[in-house]
């Protein structure tokens, strides 16, 4: 359970979109990343809610409709949450010891 934790820390980007946000969406590369990402774990609510957004986010910056800067901050503040949900529901699984 805390492995799947640190990964989540570790693999997801902890800035979601490069300085050249229209390059990072079209990079095959970070596709076929969340592509994987995405089919490897078909029922991780975290995982399929960021790979929405980071798509979502892409879209809106490259029709214009937001800027990389608030693209950027709302994915990062999404990817905080999440780890936060996913460490508070690990944190509940775990057996208590002791006392």
């Amino acid at each position: 359970m805390l492995p799947r934790l640190l990964l989540l820390l570790i693999f997801l980007p902890t800035v979601a979109l490069a300085e050249e946000q229209v390059i990072y969406c079209e990079d095959p590369a970070v596709i076929a990343d969340w592509a994987k990402r995405a089919e490897d774990s078909p029922n991780d609510p975290a995982i399929q809610t960021l790979h929405a957004l980071w798509l979502g986010l892409c879209a809106k910056v490259k029709d214009g409709s937001i800027d990389t800067q608030l693209a950027i901050e709302l994915f990062e503040r999404e990817r905080a949450r999440q780890v936060q949900r996913r460490f508070t529901e690990e944190q509940a699984a775990r057996p208590v010891l002791g006392l």
